[in-house]
């Protein structure tokens, strides 16, 4: 459930969401870390969260200046078996360049922490990876990892930027290209923001379609570790609701 209500501040909104979700982790593999064992347990969350957004771009798609900010406080603990505060700040800039080309720059960060009154289960830690995070990586690949068992137990915190050039191809059908570079990565308790990189450099194409925004990319690993896959490509159509 989500309310918005638009402030004094032009472009501005406050944003508050209630959330509950009920989850089954099931048929895990026999010697998976026990962080996971441990989140299994772990079914219901009850959240609210609150929000301020400021978003002055001259389009939702497709935007050529403008930007879009905004920092949320989510609380967990209303209820349920998981207790946490998660904060989260984002901000994306986009800049008109020569020849009807577009610059973007976009950032975000966040931090998360377990309340004493609950748990904060695996699946409600960060993961980063994906077409809307650092591309050339799968969805939530890049994570802290069990020094035993090597599985993706999630961290409480991390940060990315995405530097993009976005050019025309074929204007009135709203085709456009893109060059991309993507750099941040997930920590674990004990790890400092910025202290480590993940790395991709890509293409892609998005198209303003009659079924709505389309998105093909292509990102390539600079910086693999044994478990990556050196490249990938991610495939979306819609936008966030």
């Amino acid at each position: 459930l989500r309310l918005g209500h638009p402030l004094r501040w032009e472009y501005t909104t406050l944003l508050w969401s209630y959330r509950y979700e009920n989850t089954n982790l099931r048929d895990i593999a026999y010697g998976s870390s026990p962080i996971i064992y441990q989140s299994a347990a772990i079914k219901n969350t009850s959240s609210t969260s609150l929000a301020i957004r400021r978003d002055s771009r001259d389009a939702i798609f497709t935007p050529t200046k403008g930007s879009d900010n905004s920092i949320s406080l989510e609380m967990a603990g209303l209820g349920g078996d998981a207790a946490f505060n998660r904060f989260v700040l984002d901000s994306g800039w986009f800049f008109p360049l020569f020849w009807e080309t577009v610059g973007v720059l976009h950032g975000r960060l966040g931090y998360c922490m377990r309340n004493s009154w609950g748990a904060l289960p695996v699946y409600e830690k960060f993961y980063l990876g994906g077409i809307d995070t650092i591309r050339g990586y799968k969805y939530a690949e890049i994570s802290p990892r069990d020094p035993v068992t090597n599985d993706r137990i999630g961290g409480d915190k991390f940060q990315f930027f995405n530097v993009e050039w976005r050019y025309p191809l074929y204007k009135k059908a709203g085709l456009q290209g893109l060059i991309f570079l993507d750099s941040g990565n997930v920590y674990g308790s004990g790890q400092g923001y910025f202290s480590s990189f993940r790395t991709s450099i890509g293409t892609g194409i998005r198209w303003f379609s009659p079924m709505g925004p389309l998105r093909i990319e292509w990102g390539y690993n600079l910086n693999p570790k044994p478990y990556d896959r050196s490249s990938a490509f991610d495939f979306a159509v819609g936008g966030n609701f």
